[in-house]
């Protein structure tokens, strides 16, 4: 699939005949100069309107693929949930001593496997959405300590201390708070994945006079330092041990992008990760 930067000197045969009849014109410099300056803007224009739809075709074509990957990859969670629903029927219809604790191994199975389907669901449905955020100011620190909260059972099922610093007072920043609460649990989730023996995720949050930073910094394993560049790639090894590979950065990327912010990732193998997300205070709040 083209790239839209190969758009970016794309010739437009029409205004590109309407330059050389200008040139040929015998015309008042200042009538001249303002012909020149108008077919300046439509050329800018068609130049967006090029780039907007090759942008267009290349995620068209993305979600495709992704989709046509979700397709073959759910048959494995639904097989495990039929599976672990025929355990129950049968411990049910015909019940042992060891029953109870079989059909309660299976429900949480078949509760790990929904959530991983949702997950996966999720993440299409944000990458999808992209295009037509419409954001809304909303309190920063008060939107992460809500994600804090949501993975507080997770992290601590697998003996992870989860640690907030500095997210009083943060202020205010344009968000799409759906989908970019998807992006803060995907790197979250990505943290609580490099810490399989237990250790510190922290949250942090920093405000300067226009922009403020978010980190979510890890104790884990880290990732080497030749698996960075591609790590918000999709489907790329380096983001993921998931059948999914790393579609979950590659959602948290793109999805800063669309809020108009950077995503950073500082990691050493044995000291662990760190993602730090900059996004710009709502024009008021950082006057105040």
């Amino acid at each position: 699939m083209e790239n839209a930067e190969q758009f970016q000197e794309l010739p437009v045969p029409e205004l590109a005949a309407l330059r050389q009849c200008l040139a040929e014109l015998d015309l008042a410099p200042t009538v001249r100069q303002r012909l020149e300056y108008a077919l300046s803007q439509s050329e800018e224009h068609v130049q967006r309107r090029l780039e907007e739809a090759a942008q267009h075709a290349q995620r068209s074509v993305l979600l495709g693929h992704i989709a046509a990957r979700m397709v073959h990859a759910l048959h494995n969670p639904l097989n495990a949930i039929f599976l672990h629903a025929d355990v129950i029927e049968e411990e049910m219809r015909q019940p042992t001593v060891d029953s109870r604790e079989q059909i309660g191994e299976s429900i949480a199975d078949i509760r790990t496997e929904v959530t991983r389907l949702y997950a996966v669901m999720q993440d299409y449905l944000a990458l999808a959405r992209l295009p037509a955020l419409e954001r809304a100011p909303e309190d920063l620190g008060t939107f992460l300590s809500d994600c804090a909260l949501e993975m507080q059972a997770p992290a601590k099922a697998r003996g992870i201390t989860l640690h907030l610093q500095g997210l009083a007072r943060l202020g205010a920043v344009l968000l799409h708070k759906a989908t970019f609460r998807r992006a803060v649990l995907n790197l979250m989730q990505h943290a609580l994945n490099a810490m399989p023996q237990g250790g510190t995720l922290t949250l942090r949050g920093r405000r300067t006079a226009s922009q403020v930073t978010v980190e979510v910094r890890d104790t884990g394993s880290g990732i080497p330092e030749e698996q960075l560049d591609l790590l918000f790639e999709p489907f790329s090894p380096a983001g993921s041990e998931s059948e999914w590979m790393g579609l979950s950065l590659y959602v948290a990327r793109d999805t800063v992008a669309a809020h108009h912010g950077t995503i950073d990732v500082q990691s050493a193998p044995g000291k662990g990760t760190t993602f730090t997300i900059t996004l710009s205070l709502v024009a008021a709040d950082a006057r105040r």
